[in-house]
């Protein structure tokens, strides 16, 4: 006998999928034709980027049917019921907005896992301040991606143990003459971030702008007070540490390859 839970799933799936799709389409569609309607583009390349939008736009509508899915599943409720919550006020309609967006946005599987589980668990809680809660760290979430979880997950080991026995000379040195901060011992400079992650210093300082402006990491300037991201030492917040946990949770291990969605 078939599962009816089975074909309410896949037929849920089926309508996210398609009202993702198709608002994502609508706007994307507008940037390859002028106001007037005519194309912008080559009559025999608008089929190819149609065709990569749908292609596109069906993977991301899928990445929100699976955050759903992970919803439902936490909260132990069907499709309706739990999208009758997300309705019943606008607090939580915001929530279920921003959670649908980042799971649209993300390359991380265990993205989708980690906004399934703050979708039910501010859906289902009675009290608005859980709910803004839950919204609040949605957002912190959305701004995650892979090399931000690899800057958190670096910033929970201390910078002093990977130095080697020059680089610890030098960090002497450095602390004697005021450049780095002595009452930040384990805090990381901007420099050591960039040798030890591989990453460019200009993604470095994008990097260090979004996880500082969601409060996940905080900066220590040098004994002089010197600003700027480049001279600052960084080290890791509550928040941080609450966030990094969470992709814990969910199976991310920032020090590996990039996860592939599964749908």
């Amino acid at each position: 006998m078939e599962d009816s839970n089975a074909r309410e799933s896949d037929q849920h799936a089926a309508d996210i999928t398609a009202a993702v799709g198709a608002a994502a389409l609508g706007v994307s569609i507008a940037t390859v034709t002028d106001p007037a309607g005519g194309a912008i583009v080559s009559a025999a390349a608008a089929p190819m980027i149609k065709a990569a939008l749908d292609r596109v736009l069906g993977l991301r509508g899928r990445q929100v049917a699976v955050m759903v899915e992970i919803a439902a599943r936490t909260a132990g409720r069907t499709y309706d019921e739990l999208l009758e919550r997300a309705t019943t006020d606008r607090h939580r309609a915001q929530l279920f907005s921003a959670a649908v967006r980042a799971a649209a946005n993300t390359a991380l599987e265990s993205k989708l896992k980690v906004l399934g589980r703050l979708l039910a668990q501010g859906l289902l809680d009675d009290g608005d301040d859980h709910v803004e809660e839950s919204r609040l760290l949605t957002a912190a979430i959305e701004d995650t991606e892979r090399l931000h979880l690899r800057v958190l997950e670096r910033l929970t080991k201390s910078h002093s143990e990977t130095l080697s026995a020059e680089q610890r000379r030098t960090a002497d040195s450095a602390t004697a003459a005021g450049y780095v901060n002595p009452n930040a011992p384990d805090a990381w400079p901007f420099n050591r971030l960039v040798e030890e992650l591989g990453v460019s210093r200009f993604a470095l300082e994008v990097i260090i702008g979004t996880l500082s402006g969601r409060n996940l990491i905080v900066g220590t300037a040098d004994v002089y007070g010197t600003p700027g991201p480049l001279q600052m030492q960084w080290r890791l917040t509550d928040p941080g540490k609450a966030v990094l946990q969470l992709f814990r949770e969910a199976g991310e291990s920032a020090a590996g390859p990039a996860s592939r969605i599964s749908v």
